[in-house]
C-alpha cells in the first residue's frame, strides 16, 4: 500500500510472515482484486493518508490508543470465558468449529464507524473510546455464530441480498437465545419473528430446516 502498488501488498508483506499472518494477508488480497478499477484507485487514495499520517498517529495517537485495547481485551477474555460461547454455539447448532478456529482482533474505532469486518476466519472488531460493552459482546457472539454457520450452512449465500438477510437474522434468532438477558436486537427483528414462530411449530428444526423454510416462504 505504501507505493501504491496494491495488487502485490500481501505479496510483499507475507515473505518475513508468520503462517497466520500470511493466510491473513492472502485474504485481504483476494478482497483487493475483486475491487474494480474505480475503487482500487479510491482504495489507492485511502493508502496515501494512512501513510502520510503513520508518523503522527504512532506518536500521538496509539500509545492511548495501545492501553485501551489492552483494557477492553482484558474485559472480553474474562467474560468469553465465563460464558463460553463457543460451546453453547455447537450444542445449540449442531454444528463444530474447523481446528483453525475464530480470531478476534481488536483495533481502535470511533463511534458510530464500522463495528467489525469477517475476513477468512478472524474478525476484526472495532472498539470506540466509550464503549457500549454490552453491545460489543452480543456483536462477538453474534460473529462468533455467522462464522460457523458460514463454515457449514451458507456457503456462498453472502452475495444474494435476500438471502444474507436470512442468514443474519438466523444467527441473531440463535445469539438472543445464547446471551438470553441482552438487551441488544441487531438485523431484521421481522425475519427474527418468522424463525421463532417456525421453531415453536417444529421444536426438532435445527439451522438448516429454518433456513430453507423461511427462504422457501
Amino acid at each position: 500500500l505504501m507505493n501504491g502498488e496494491i495488487s502485490t501488498y500481501a505479496e510483499k508483506n507475507s515473505k518475513g510472515a508468520d503462517d497466520e499472518t500470511a493466510t491473513f494477508l492472502s485474504a485481504i488480497q483476494e478482497k483487493i482484486e475483486a475491487l474494480n478499477e474505480k475503487n482500487k484507485e479510491k482504495l489507492k487514495v485511502i493508502a496515501k493518508v494512512f501513510y502520510d499520517n503513520y508518523d503522527i498517529y504512532y506518536e500521538k495517537i496509539w500509545p492511548q490508543s495501545e492501553k485501551e485495547l489492552i483494557e477492553a481485551k482484558k474485559k472480553i477474555e474474562a467474560y468469553w470465558k465465563q460464558q463460553d460461547f463457543v460451546n453453547k454455539w455447537e450444542e445449540l447448532t449442531g454444528y463444530q468449529y474447523d481446528e483453525e478456529g475464530f480470531i478476534i482482533e481488536l483495533v481502535n474505532g470511533i463511534e458510530g464507524g464500522i463495528e467489525a469486518i469477517m475476513i477468512g476466519n478472524h474478525d476484526l472488531f472495532s472498539i470506540p473510546t466509550e464503549a457500549n460493552w454490552d453491545y460489543e459482546i452480543h456483536l462477538m457472539c453474534h460473529e462468533l455464530g455467522m462464522f460457523l454457520l458460514l463454515q457449514n450452512l451458507f456457503g456462498e449465500d453472502m452475495n444474494d441480498n435476500e438471502k444474507y438477510m436470512a442468514m443474519e437474522a438466523l444467527v441473531e434468532f440463535y445469539t438472543l437465545q445464547i446471551i438470553e438477558d441482552s438487551t441488544t436486537s441487531m438485523f431484521d427483528e421481522q425475519i427474527i419473528k418468522e424463525y421463532e414462530k417456525m421453531q415453536d411449530k417444529h421444536p426438532e428444526w435445527g439451522p438448516e430446516q429454518l433456513y430453507k423454510a423461511y427462504l422457501e416462504k
